[in-house]
């Protein structure tokens, strides 16, 4: 979905926030009020070998995973605790779509162990907004996360929680839809990510590319993926193996924030890389400042996914922020203070009878061209 800035023409304020505060947390569609989910943030990372190298049980990170209707036009979310704005006019995608509920999970620093009361308030508008006034109380639930040193040997280490997330005016942007986004194993973010890429593609333009070719299994296995990591630049393997398999898709990698906007809006996906981690981007928003929102599509807790272990319900969309000035990614889990590597763009490859079609129409429009000027030159001569 793209949308331009002369969408936001109304001013929504959400209704029912009494019908909100006392009936709590609504799920289910046809809920038009979100919900919200506190957390209270622990971490493991890992090293070469599956090694712990370090932990941080209750730090001082929270998230807050936001529940909401989607919409056509761009949402802005503003979001206080204890009297302290902590998210100041993010956009809220439409991730799964239109009117479909959809999440998504913003981080931030916050005082209290697990099971403290917080209080809150918020409002989401067509149009930002300033501080909202405490209105609700919540709890702080545990959350979680485990993570590896996917790539490139540099560890990511927990930094300062952002004490206020800003967004702003949106003055153009793209996202992804629908968009897939599977569990993993530790040192798996790389084959992960380029996976829900490719399972995407796949099924929006029905590239019919075997399935079992697109799994994160596989794709490890071409990436040289094992329990020490993936050795950078995996990207180049990835090109030579979708040129030996025969998949009709083609890649190319850039540095730039704006060709990656490019990509996105014209239905390219991507992946972004720092050099501890991957994630498959669904959404990226240009701010009026020059910053940018940049949404991702990852697994927060890394690990054997089955039931009762380590490493389920890890799977979130994450929303942070982009400094072209600085280079660096802020507020997304394993990515937050890193510097961006690159953005890696994966596009289908048209059928030959497409490109006959698009050679014929280019051949008749140059007819065209060439009649029609003819005729101008005869008429003004």
């Amino acid at each position: 979905m793209v949308w331009k800035l002369s969408d936001i023409n109304r001013t929504i304020f959400r209704k029912k926030l009494i019908a909100f505060a006392l009936a709590g947390l609504f799920s289910g569609p046809g809920y038009a009020d979100p919900s919200f989910n506190f957390f209270k943030n622990s971490y493991e990372y890992y090293g070469p070998g599956d090694v712990l190298l370090w932990s941080s049980v209750s730090s001082d990170w929270g998230s807050v995973t936001v529940t909401y209707e989607g919409t056509s036009l761009p949402q802005y979310l503003n979001l206080s605790i204890n009297g302290s704005w902590k998210i100041a006019n993010m956009s809220l995608g439409a991730y799964q779509g239109i009117g479909s509920e959809t999440s998504v999970t913003f981080n931030f620093g916050i005082d209290g162990p697990v099971g403290t009361s917080i209080d809150y308030g918020f409002s989401i508008t067509d149009t930002p907004m300033g501080a909202p006034v405490d209105a609700f109380d919540a709890i702080l639930q545990p959350r979680d996360m485990i993570g590896s040193q996917n790539q490139g040997g540099v560890a990511w280490l927990l930094g300062i929680a952002p004490g206020l997330l800003i967004g702003g005016p949106l003055m153009d942007g793209g996202l992804h839809q629908r968009f897939p986004n599977q569990d993993c194993d530790t040192m798996h973010c790389s084959p992960a990510s380029v996976s829900n890429s490719l399972q995407w593609l796949n099924s929006k333009y029905g590239l019919k590319m075997p399935a079992d070719k697109i799994t994160i299994d596989a794709l490890a296995k071409v990436f040289g993926t094992t329990k020490n990591g993936t050795p950078l630049p995996w990207w180049d393997k990835k090109e030579k193996y979708l040129k030996d398999e025969k998949l009709p898709v083609y890649q190319v990698v850039t540095t730039s924030i704006e060709e990656a906007l490019k990509a996105i809006k014209a239905g390219k996906d991507l992946e972004l890389n720092t050099q501890p981690h991957a994630a498959a981007v669904v959404d990226i928003k240009k701010l009026d400042d020059g910053r940018y929102e940049i949404a991702v599509a990852h697994d927060t807790k890394q690990g054997p996914s089955g039931a009762g272990q380590s490493g389920a319900g890890g799977t979130v969309i994450e929303k942070g922020i982009f400094d072209p000035k600085t280079g660096k990614i802020n507020g997304i889990t394993w990515m937050d203070g890193q510097t961006l590597t690159n953005f890696v763009v994966e596009a289908p490859i048209p059928e030959p009878a497409t490109w006959l079609m698009l050679v014929t129409g280019f051949g008749l429009l140059g007819s065209r061209l060439r009649v029609s000027r003819g005729r101008q030159g005869l008429s003004f001569s």
